[in-house]
């Protein structure tokens, strides 16, 4: 016998179909009653408001109205996160005091697309144009997400058309040579088959810097395409397909301090597609997905700093690909009126395999890599139970993760001295959450949750010789003993929420134990050897997380959100030592106006002082970076229901600012667009 809800259901944004928990039966409530839909925090769709853990959501709104170039751009202008970019499409975030990371398949935030990985390491190669929604839990997911989810988890969500076909095309021409061009459409084709299309191709000439200076090698040109098709095979069951491709080339100025003197090309590309089947069995939402895609990432030298390079330039300096695939299975069970059970399986294999090349020799051959081709398998089983209770004024969650991964290094061409081996780890990851209505516009919410970090295959298994020249080799020893990171947090907050506003304050505390080291010491040839740990460290970060709307007028509306760190550091034989990359305070303020044909967006985002190692120094010494703050506008005018201009100025004030030192963003940067709509 069923829990009597299997006649109730709902088609969510995303095209599944689910069961209607109490959670989702809140949905059918009057507009003004509505929470914003997320699928982040329980794998399925919930009310933003019945999440214990804090989840920041970009609306399609805030899509539209950022100037962004990449995900990045969008996440740093509208989420509490820190952020590493280089002008030359390079890119990643982190969360919750989390180093920010752009490389790599093991890091420590998750990225999703409709909830399963994303075929990426390189949120420069992400764009929005696809996407309905962007969803940022704060704190660890591993317990629903696996190995990396210790700082949070970002979901994109696709767009889902249905109904009348529709669209728009967008033109733009701005500073710096700026051409974009950008088209989608969507809609049901018949009552059974429904699509979305996406496209944009984007080109810049090198940009000017905030002190005036013209920047070489800093120009782009990519294009990109997503294309989603669902099919309703019966009023229960739904079958979509979605694939994503992105390629451009960038130019790679290199660190300001060297001039023109290492500089490069980079040819990117990304592929990205999935299947999914979705569908309702009495009170069990059932789904499963397969997915796969792969990234390459290729550099060509123009300028080096070493003599003996230059007369092999331009040539081929290194290349990186990097392949995913995998399988989602899970069943959301609404086990009882006010229970609901999610449970299931994913897998995943990530593969990274690399080449690099000897500029110092003729012709440019091929060399070892300095990291060994390797893949990570992994395959984990989640169940979690939340329990709505108190008259719906109470919610409680209880979940629990185990993890089967194997850190595996590969036979690499041209690798000596180097013996490939497997590494193989359980993790077991518990999560609770709690949110109770104190009274009326007051919430009281707690998590507690385990995270943690499977180690690259480098540390493990890297045995490796390499010859530098001179009779010197450079020795690298892995370490098959070492253990995954693992973290351990727990936060508290209170939310205030009426029609018009709401306000949200979350304090948390992260310990972070078996924090990998590495040691170097020169050896008996003259060269280096290094090993890699376990150390006796460890980190703790405790910070305060605000976050609040108000719509203060009828046609304005002002968003704010902050993150202070009360300390951000890392234990290293006893010693204190802060992290890099994160700021101590960061603050974001946007200023959205609505007002007949006009609507604009003026937006603040502040980025305190932050610490990075300079690598430009003997030594690489730990070093301050200013604080700096930039603002954007966007203004558009209607014209009527199908034609609208706009226009936007990014670093409004023309600030010479940095988001990785060395490697300065563009000055004040002015475009305008025409847009069409059907």
């Amino acid at each position: 016998a069923g829990s009597g809800l299997a006649m109730a259901q709902t088609v969510t944004q995303t095209g599944q179909v689910v069961p209607a928990t109490p959670l989702l039966l809140a949905q059918a409530q009057p507009a003004a009653a509505l929470g914003t839909v997320v699928i982040t925090a329980r794998r399925v769709e919930t009310r933003l408001e019945d999440v214990p853990q804090r989840v920041e959501v970009v609306d399609g709104k805030d899509i539209d109205k950022t100037i962004q170039g990449d995900l990045t751009d969008l996440l740093k202008k509208n989420a509490s996160v820190d952020v590493i970019q280089y002008p030359s499409g390079l890119s990643g975030i982190g969360i919750r005091g989390f180093r920010p990371e752009f490389g790599g398949i093991n890091r420590h935030t998750v990225l999703l697309v409709d909830g399963r990985p994303v075929a990426a390491d390189n949120m420069a190669m992400i764009t929005a144009g696809s996407l309905e929604r962007v969803e940022v839990l704060k704190g660890p997911g591993s317990a629903l997400y696996g190995s990396g989810a210790m700082g949070g988890v970002v979901n994109m969500i696709s767009r889902q058309s249905r109904g009348k076909l529709g669209g728009q095309a967008n033109l733009t021409v701005g500073q710096f040579g700026a051409q974009d061009v950008q088209f989608r459409a969507g809609g049901s084709i018949n009552a059974s088959f429904d699509f979305d299309y996406a496209g944009a191709w984007n080109k810049t000439d090198d940009f000017r810097m905030g002190n005036g200076d013209v920047r070489p090698l800093t120009g782009h040109e990519y294009e990109s395409h997503s294309i989603r098709g669902g099919w309703d095979i019966n009023k229960d069951w739904r079958l979509i397909a979605k694939w994503n491709e992105w390629k451009g080339n960038t130019g790679s100025a290199g660190d300001l301090l060297y001039g023109t003197n290492d500089q490069g090309e980079k040819q990117m590309s990304n592929s990205d597609r999935d299947l999914r089947l979705t569908g309702q069995l009495g009170d069990h939402a059932l789904s499963a997905a397969v997915f796969s895609g792969t990234q390459s990432s290729e550099m060509t030298k123009i300028s080096s700093r070493n003599a003996a390079d230059r007369p092999q330039l331009p040539a081929v300096n290194s290349a990186t690909d990097l392949s995913f695939s995998g399988w989602q299975v899970q069943d959301a069970w609404a086990w009882s009126p006010n229970n609901t059970l999610i449970f299931g399986v994913d897998t995943q294999s990530a593969k990274s395999v690399s080449r690099s090349y000897n500029l110092a020799l003729a012709g440019a051959p091929r060399k070892a890599p300095g990291t060994a081709d390797n893949q990570r398998l992994s395959q984990g089983y989640f169940a979690e139970n939340s329990w709505v209770f108190n008259n719906g004024n109470s919610t409680i969650y209880v979940g629990v993760r185990r993890d089967n991964i194997a850190v595996e290094s590969l036979d690499t061409p041209y690798r000596t001295g180097f013996t490939p081996s497997r590494t193989d780890y359980l993790a077991t990851s518990p999560s609770a959450g709690f949110k109770h209505l104190l009274v009326a516009g007051w919430h009281i919410h707690a998590t507690v949750g385990k995270a943690f970090v499977a180690p690259d295959a480098l540390y493990v298994t890297g045995n490796y010789a390499t010859p530098i020249g001179g009779g010197k080799i450079d020795y690298t020893y892995g370490n098959s003993g070492i253990q995954p990171e693992r973290s351990l947090t727990k936060d508290l907050g209170l939310e205030w929420t009426t029609r018009d506003a709401s306000v949200d304050v979350t304090v948390f505390d992260t310990k972070v134990s078996n924090k990998i080291t590495t040691t170097k010491a020169k050896n008996g040839t003259g060269g280096t050897t290094t090993n890699y740990a376990n150390g006796d460290g460890s980190s703790s970060i405790l910070g305060l997380e605000l976050q609040g709307r108000w719509a203060f007028a009828e046609h304005y509306k002002l968003t704010f959100g902050s993150t202070r760190y009360f300390h951000n550091w890392d234990i290293v034989s006893g010693n204190r030592v802060d992290a890099n990359n994160i700021p101590h305070i960061a603050l974001k303020l946007a200023l959205d106006v609505d007002y007949g044909a006009w609507a604009g967006r003026l937006a603040l985002r502040h980025r305190g002082m932050i610490k990075d190692f300079d690598y430009t120094v003997a030594g690489s010494p730990q070093v301050e970076q200013s604080a700096f703050t930039v603002a954007d506008l966007s203004v558009r005018y209607r014209f009527n229901t199908a034609q609208s201009v706009a226009l936007s100025v990014e670093n409004l004030t023309d600030r010479f600012y940095t988001e990785k030192q060395g490697y300065n963003m563009p000055g004040r940067f002015a475009r305008v667009s025409y847009r069409h709509e059907f």
